[in-house]
């Protein structure tokens, strides 16, 4: 009997100590889905990448519930009428299309480009928000949940139909493309903004445009150097995505602002192969599930981004639960004038490259 007490109450008390550190993780989390209710969204047009699962089905409903005409731009177009059908019967806001764009192939991208200025009814966009992206572990360490942790992960791609990295190729090239070619849909808004969905990730980015060994190949970790959880490829796209939102507003028209945006740690498809391997994930994900937003969560911060006041922002920055991010401006601007630069340059020679 005092066994079985002494078990009840450690439970208790370890029950109790998770709750004291999910609030103490979550105070300062924003939730923006009581803000603004009565913003009238009906002429409001928003297109979203992968709006079709996670973060951005939960943006592209959230934006639905508030009267937007909605385009979800995905590569599953299965799963992305799916989508659709669920935002619609769950907002019931007629007003959502599913468009197909893979931002693995620049075709595509310009295929979507002209399909959106062919309907005369996205001609003009309020919102252009950046969200879909890829996280594609090294081939020789990647692992499936039903696979030995030795099997490598071969379904996973790493390049693009062009030829790029992988994470280069989706998570930023392709953006860079589409948000530069709906430049003058967004400005028609008077009041449009184009938010990149980046991470926390991308403190641990890194820009060598010598070497170019992320453009057509993923960065390698250097022998004797401490490898993370995340692929380098995948850290360095969320920065080129926050030095490409920087360059951006200092270029764009001034009824045109951008953004960048960390939605923060959720559980999400987008890490489903972290490279942890089996072991590994099942010991981490009790602690896991104390420390990670819902999608639902984090998607508030790409809301904030794509709703708030625009004097309570400033165009180019990072926000993260409703505020510039100090830690991730700081890396951003430890590349100077010439990081963002650089970006755009190279950026743009490899679209115009393409299009040839």
């Amino acid at each position: 009997m005092n066994v079985a007490k002494g078990i009840g109450a450690s439970a208790a008390i370890l029950g109790a100590s998770a709750l004291l550190l999910r609030h103490s993780i979550s105070r300062k989390w924003i939730d923006y889905r009581a803000c603004q209710r009565d913003l009238d969204l009906n002429d409001k047009v928003y297109v979203i990448t992968g709006g079709n699962t996670g973060l951005g089905y939960e943006t592209a409903k959230d934006l639905a519930e508030r009267g937007a005409t909605v385009v979800i731009a995905c590569r599953d177009m299965e799963k992305g009428f799916e989508a659709m059908e669920s935002i619609m019967k769950a907002t019931g806001n007629p007003d959502v299309e599913c468009l197909e764009l893979d931002l693995c192939s620049l075709a595509s991208v310009r295929e979507f480009v002209k399909t959106i200025q062919s309907h005369r009814q996205y001609s003009t966009i309020d919102g252009l928000i950046l969200n879909a992206g890829v996280w594609v572990p090294p081939a020789e360490t990647a692992t499936s949940d039903d696979a030995d942790e030795s099997e490598p992960l071969a379904s996973s791609p790493t390049k693009t139909q062009d030829g790029y990295e992988i994470h280069f190729g989706v998570n930023h090239l392709g953006h860079f493309f589409l948000a530069n070619s709906l430049v003058e849909n967004v400005k028609k808004s008077g009041d449009g903004r184009i938010v990149f969905v980046a991470s926390s990730l991308l403190k641990s980015g890194k820009l060598n445009f010598e070497a170019y060994d992320h453009i057509y190949s993923a960065r390698q970790i250097p022998p004797g150097e401490k490898k993370g959880f995340a692929p380098p490829a995948y850290c360095d796209s969320k920065l080129f995505n926050a030095l490409t939102c920087k360059q951006l507003a200092t270029i764009l028209p001034p009824e045109v602002t951008t953004y960048s945006v960390c939605p923060g740690f959720c559980r999400s498809e987008l890490g489903r192969h972290a490279n942890l391997g089996m072991v590994k994930k099942m010991l981490a994900t009790p602690i896991m599930r104390l420390i990670q937003r819902t999608t639902t969560q984090g998607a508030q911060n790409i809301v904030f981004c794509a709703l708030e006041d625009k004097k309570n922002l400033k165009s180019g920055a990072c926000y993260a639960d409703g505020e510039i991010s100090k830690k991730l401006a700081k890396h951003v601007d430890s590349f100077g004038i010439m990081g963002p630069k650089s970006v755009w340059s190279v950026s743009d020679m490899l679209v115009k490259d393409a299009a040839k």
